[in-house]
């Protein structure tokens, strides 16, 4: 009992790790898009 509470929590780790890169990459991908929004064409 006590290894399948363990795996749950880890899974849970792994996917609030997977959670925060995402949120990481999106908020860089908006960065840069309002730099490239500064350039006037």
């Amino acid at each position: 009992m006590k290894l399948e509470v363990q795996f749950k929590e880890i899974s849970s780790l792994i996917q609030r790790a997977k959670e925060n890169s995402f949120k990481a990459v999106n908020n860089e991908l908006i960065l840069l898009y309002l730099e490239i929004g500064k350039y006037k064409w």
